[in-house]
């Protein structure tokens, strides 16, 4: 089965774009697609294979970044056990591509070695998508451990030697089976449930069908990927479609005077809380009136049942852009809005030194509770958990965000890149 393995892999290569971040499981099959990457260029490749990664670090491009788990050495040169599944499980990427020993219709995908099971799921759960790469033989084939469900995969990629049944049960489990032929060297591609055969010039550029369009999107129920949260959410069709019969907010007045005598964040004028604003001429910082967190909270924790409470300590700023009450940051020249940006980063830069999460947002709108155009920082302070020990953790949309983030800050710096032979 080489000749299968070798046009299954360049099939998979094939959706392997430049400056992606990519994981590779152990495997004959994944090995011969490793081999295929050497030249994309910005690629970032996370393996617990030692073939994968010596063929990538011998032939591989200067800016490829190949990443390594570590862990305990298979006869099969797999990394596996508790240190490699750590490692992993730090990490994201955008598609994992994984071999497999199996594949059932009941089963799944399986493996005849439980650690590798355990470190392939690990893999799994770091990408967005999952791509199997398995000839025809291993349909039927059912290991001693699991790895995923069929349904787990977004693209199986497998040779023409499938039976007509198998494959009418795959496509309906995946959304994109590929199919190599070794007699003609051609490959077809079948979408949807459906199990329609699509032809090579009727897939767009990602690998769907032009045929789906973001017009469709609003009257059809579909998940939506959120990349910021590194999470799938479910949206609900014709939404926007539905009789509304509660609160509508009616647009704010484009003519505003460039002073209010009402506004309390305007110069000179008295704040809820009694206090005078500056007769101030840039931009205005000053403690919220009204904190949502202080520095002074007294230190508690409660434990009372399903009631769980820890007390949080932190301050929060409030930031006015300009002593006019109509000038917005979408309505500044380069100048002025390059004093608000400076602004932000010393006041993050300093807030920095007393807590270790500062998140700066904006409010605008009465609904928001903002009658000026303000940023507020806030600063909150980040429990041990967050690094590791115990207790509590930072905010965790923005702790999420910050962290399915990572990936594509390490494809940008460089970070963790390695070297060439003579290179430090």
């Amino acid at each position: 089965m080489q000749a299968e393995k070798e046009l299954i892999a360049g099939a998979a290569a094939s959706l392997v774009p430049s400056g992606t971040a990519i994981a590779i499981s152990a495997g004959t099959t994944t090995y011969a697609l490793a081999k295929r990457l050497t030249d994309i260029p910005g690629l970032t490749v996370l393996t617990n294979s030692v073939p994968v990664a010596e063929v990538l670090y011998k032939d591989g491009r200067p800016d490829q970044t190949v990443i390594l788990s570590g862990g305990v050495r298979t006869p099969s040169d797999a990394l596996v056990g508790p240190f490699a599944v750590a490692v992993i499980r730090s990490l994201h990427v955008d598609s994992v591509f994984m071999g497999s020993h199996g594949m059932d219709l009941r089963s799944g995908f399986t493996t005849p070695n439980i650690l590798e099971a355990e470190t392939n799921r690990a893999l799994i759960e770091a990408g967005r998508r999952l791509v199997v790469l398995a000839d025809s033989t291993k349909w039927g084939t059912i290991g001693i451990s699991s790895v995923a469900r069929l349904e787990e995969a977004d693209t199986i990629v497998t040779d023409s030697g499938l039976d007509a049944t198998a494959r009418q049960q795959l496509s309906a489990a995946v959304r994109r089976l590929i199919l190599v032929d070794v007699a003609t060297s051609g490959v077809q591609t079948i979408e949807g449930e459906d199990g329609s055969a699509v032809g090579p010039g009727e897939l767009g550029g990602n690998g769907v069908s032009k045929g789906s369009t973001a017009s469709q999107l609003p009257s059809q129920p579909h998940r939506r990927y959120n990349a910021l949260s590194d999470e799938w959410l479910l949206v609900s069709a014709e939404r926007t479609s539905r009789p509304w019969l509660g609160r509508q907010e009616t647009p704010p007045p484009q003519d505003l005077p460039a002073y209010d005598p009402s506004c309390y964040l305007c110069p000179g004028n008295v704040r809820a809380n009694g206090e005078r604003n500056p007769e101030y001429d840039s931009t205005f910082v000053f403690t919220n009136d009204f904190a949502a967190l202080q520095p002074d909270t007294p230190l508690v924790t409660i434990e009372d049942g399903l009631l769980r409470a820890k007390s949080e300590r932190g301050t929060c700023k409030v930031i006015c852009f300009s002593p006019r009450h109509d000038l917005s940051l979408s309505r500044m020249n380069a100048t002025q809005a390059r004093t608000v940006v400076d602004l932000w980063a010393t006041q993050t830069a300093s807030l920095g030194e007393q807590f270790p999460w500062v998140q700066v947002f904006e409010n605008r709108g009465a609904p928001m509770g903002a009658s000026n155009p303000t940023r507020t920082v806030r600063s909150g302070r980040r429990h041990p958990a967050a690094r590791g020990g115990e207790g509590g953790r930072d905010p965790v949309p923005p702790f999420r965000r910050d962290r399915s983030q990572a990936p594509a800050r390490l494809c940008r710096t460089g970070g963790g890149r390695r070297q060439g032979p003579g290179k430090r």
